[in-house]
């Protein structure tokens, strides 16, 4: 291999001398210093930086000595020393056997909160993310990959105390691993819905969570991907579970965090020019009647990624997600024109004005209509209806601005979405609700 194609390759480091303890070990080159001809990689046990020369690095894949006599039973009790052993001698490579899925299956079943920092060390998301190149001819196997993917970089946001930040090192690393442009080619390459679905589902797992300044840099990685969000969600605007997991897509990539100064303006500004916003609102419009309870939704598609019957059907899958088609459209649109309370760049008025042309307060008044429910931990400030997610008003106020109300929407929307005093609409309500709360504080 040339220097510049190792480039965020997995490689196992091999022939030095001066420091033989990094013989053996993986790593992730991150840059190439063309002045010393050397490659800054990243260690995956503790993500140290060395500098070495390409001389000194084996691409994983062609490293790996093969399987050899090991059996998929074999991997179904490994320990996660065998299991990491196994993976890096090619297991994770191998198309015969089923020793890819024993893999990726003895991943899932051992537990994470004594396995998840050894695994993690031992460069297990690496490896899973850099064998989709081997398995993307494959549905099935490409469906297991990205079910494990999104378990793996979700695994420590759950109540396991200390783990947090092993599942945002763990987006961290699969970001530099590769993970978004492998998913691109598994969007474009699997069209059903239960690959894109999962996809789509990793795009909005990776971009969120962690500490404030990572977040921001995944969701940068992240904006890479929308062009691919736009295909899907365009490529099967019937299906709901493929619209709710892109805008969902859309509003992790979109979002900011608190700690970082620059608005992604960029980023909303490539979501108009690709048309995301049509597609949220035609989506808002088409899947509006199912609202979900008590904050999450029901989706049914089928899964068939594993065969079908005699009729060419796949298993029917009932799909439960957080809010709904609505809520995940409305939040999108939200960010695509406003941050906490303040524009997205000088464009701003430019995407507004995309925004009212395809429809977007017609979207909104028809979700105002349905109301439907969120749960607290989608992060807001309370739980309950759309009203309490603090953003439809200040969306609708923004996208009304100076214009002429009635050149944006017909009458029973602009009821719905201001009214009158005898029969206050969002706008209003919210207005009457921030003056009964100041006078209250004596204000």
């Amino acid at each position: 291999m040339s220097a510049p194609a190792l480039l965020d390759t997995l490689v196992v480091i091999d022939g030095i001398k001066a420091r033989p303890e990094l013989n053996g070990q993986l790593g992730l080159p991150r840059s190439f210093d063309d002045e010393k001809q050397r490659y800054t990689v990243h260690l995956v046990s503790d993500l140290t930086v060395v500098a070495l020369k390409a001389t000194n690095l084996v691409g994983w894949a062609d490293a790996a000595p093969g399987p050899g006599a090991t059996t998929a039973e074999e991997i179904d009790s490994a320990s996660p020393t065998a299991l990491l052993r196994y993976m890096r001698d090619g297991c994770m490579l191998s198309t015969e056997g089923g020793l890819a899925r024993a893999c990726l299956q003895r991943s899932m079943d051992l537990p994470f909160a004594t396995t998840g920092r050894e695994l993690t060390a031992g460069g297990q998301i690496e490896m899973i993310v850099q064998s989709m190149d081997a398995h993307m001819h494959d549905r099935s196997e490409v469906f297991y990959l990205l079910m494990v993917i999104s378990n793996t970089v979700v695994a420590g946001d759950q109540d396991i105390a200390g783990f947090s930040s092993i599942a945002a090192q763990m987006k961290d690393r699969a970001v530099a691993a590769g993970v978004y442009p492998r998913l691109a080619v598994a969007l474009k390459t699997h069209t059903t819905s239960d690959i894109q679905c999962l996809a789509l589902s990793v795009i909005n797992a990776v971009a969120t969570g962690g500490d404030f300044e990572a977040t921001e840099a995944r969701r940068e990685a992240a904006g890479a991907m929308l062009p691919a969000v736009a295909a899907a969600m365009k490529l099967a605007p019937h299906r709901s579970n493929v619209c709710h997991f892109g805008m969902q897509a859309v509003a992790a990539t979109l979002a900011r965090n608190e700690g970082v100064t620059a608005p992604p303006a960029a980023r909303a500004d490539k979501a108009i020019e690709l048309g995301l916003h049509s597609a949220c609102i035609d989506a808002m419009l088409r899947h509006g009647h199912i609202a979900g309870d008590k904050g999450v939704c029901m989706h049914k598609f089928e899964v068939t990624a594993f065969g079908v019957d005699d009729n060419g059907k796949g298993n029917e899958v009932q799909l439960l997600l957080p809010g709904s088609v609505l809520l995940a459209g409305c939040q999108a649109l939200h960010l695509m024109v406003t941050i906490n309370g303040g524009n997205v760049g000088p464009n701003n008025e430019a995407r507004i004005d995309a925004l009212n042309a395809a429809g977007a307060l017609k979207a909104i008044a028809a979700a105002v209509r349905v109301n439907p429910t969120f749960d607290s931990f989608r992060g807001h400030e309370e739980a309950g209806e759309l009203e309490g997610m603090r953003i439809v008003q200040p969306l609708v106020v923004q996208l009304f601005g100076m214009r002429k109300m009635t050149d944006l929407v017909n009458a029973e929307d602009l009821a719905t979405l201001m009214g009158d005093a005898a029969k206050p609409g969002l706008v209003l309500r919210a207005v009457m609700k921030f003056m009964e709360e100041e006078k209250a504080a004596g204000h």
